[in-house]
């Protein structure tokens, strides 16, 4: 909750975590002078982020791998240059804006081995998050595409079929996409909002992955529309990876 209000740390929102204010007090605290800090459930990325923004060396540990892409992405965005992305942002929302009278079909699609009973998007929305996608394909820096990635896989429930309840079920379904979608970019978003229409109750597998190891050097330098109530319980499911698409 301490979170939702932090630069980076607000980007994804993850409920067990520390606080960003915990982790900096513990830091100064503990490690006042440069060190090696290892963090062995790194989840989003908290203590990773506030480590090496205080010159520490970090090392994480983490199964999930979401998780560890949250982390990776986040360890590293201090070092992108804030206007070469908010370039790469405005031309982002110009391609969306143009993508939205396109007759042609996107480059990408969905993943053929990604199912749920209720389609995940509705036909128009999914058009557009493959259309936003072929943008980010596009990128030539693989760090700002991860940022851009990590905003899609932060919001991607918000304008699907689905909401959380707080574990992922049924909602009013999207049923038509805006030019630009609600992406969470690190320099602002695009909040058009979407209409819905009924859906049904899905259910999904979960994943596993094996552990991955994140590590840095020492750097020496510091919802949209309204969401309904399930109309019966589903069981809880892992939001999937950030790489689903």
């Amino acid at each position: 909750m301490a979170n939702r209000r932090q630069p980076v740390h607000r980007w994804v929102p993850w409920i067990a975590g520390y606080s960003r204010d915990f982790v900096e007090d513990a830091l100064s605290r503990h490690a006042p002078s440069p060190a090696v800090v290892l963090d062995p459930f790194a989840g989003a990325g908290t203590t990773l982020v506030e480590a090496d923004l205080a010159g520490h060396a970090v090392i994480g540990y983490e199964i999930n791998p979401y998780a560890v892409f949250i982390s990776r992405t986040k360890v590293n965005a201090h070092r992108r240059d804030p206007e070469c992305l908010r370039r790469d942002i405005r031309r982002f929302r110009a391609f969306m804006r143009s993508a939205s009278s396109r007759r042609n079909d996107p480059v990408r699609q969905p993943p053929a081995g990604f199912r749920t009973r209720t389609p995940f998007y509705s036909p128009a929305v999914e058009r557009q998050v493959l259309f936003a996608l072929d943008f980010v394909d596009g990128l030539s820096d693989t760090e700002v595409a991860d940022l851009f990635r990590l905003a899609f896989a932060a919001t991607m429930v918000e304008y699907s079929n689905y909401s959380y309840e707080p574990s992922l079920g049924r909602r009013a379904a999207v049923s038509i996409a805006a030019p630009s979608s609600r992406w969470h970019t690190p320099g602002g978003m695009a909040s058009t909002p979407w209409r819905t229409a009924p859906a049904s109750a899905s259910r999904s597998r979960r994943t596993r992955a094996p552990f991955i190891i994140i590590k840095t050097s020492p750097t020496g330098t510091p919802g949209s529309g309204r969401r309904q109530k399930p109309a019966e319980p589903t069981r809880r499911r892992s939001v999937p990876p950030a790489n689903a698409f």
